[in-house]
């Protein structure tokens, strides 16, 4: 199978939530062929690290604030976003984070956990769309940083 790609650079702007819109749908299209469950999985995660992207990243004049790829080619699919961060720091704190996803054996048992600090404790502020990437939609996730950037990549089988 060739390789099948979306590319996107996004400015945070008032429109660019319905750029995130128009993009959860050319997902679904280009996914059309796989099952509901593939479908779903990667239009979730594509608009989970855009989000987090565009949220997190802090714009450079001359550039994007976030940019989005995926790739679908054979067997896998691959979806990274790549944005600037305020400093070295925020982007190994992410890491770190991504990191202690990706050793948690049972990304179910981490997934509610992180639920129930959302209800124990009313001051916790994000954190879920990682946990919901790596236990529903079943991804491998990675996380490159240097430079203030950070790259962050879901990576998954497609039969």
């Amino acid at each position: 199978m060739s390789e099948t790609c979306i590319e996107l650079d996004l400015l945070p702007s008032p429109g660019c939530w319905a750029k995130i819109r128009e993009l959860r749908q050319r997902v679904k299209r280009l996914m059309a062929s796989y099952d509901e469950d593939v479908q779903d999985a990667a239009v979730m995660t594509a608009s989970e690290l855009l989000e987090n992207a565009l949220k997190y990243g802090v714009p450079v004049e001359g550039t994007s604030a976030a940019r989005f790829e995926l790739r679908l080619d054979g067997g896998a699919l691959t979806i990274a976003t790549t944005n600037v961060v305020d400093s070295d720091a925020d982007g190994t704190a992410l890491r770190e984070r991504i990191e202690r996803i990706m050793r948690e054996p049972d990304k179910e048992a981490l997934y509610v956990q992180r639920l129930q600090d959302f209800v124990d404790a009313s001051a916790v502020a994000g954190g879920l769309g990682l946990y919901r990437v790596a236990f529903e939609g079943a991804f491998d996730l990675q996380c490159a940083t240097g430079n203030k950037m950070v790259v962050v990549t879901a990576r998954r089988a497609v039969p």
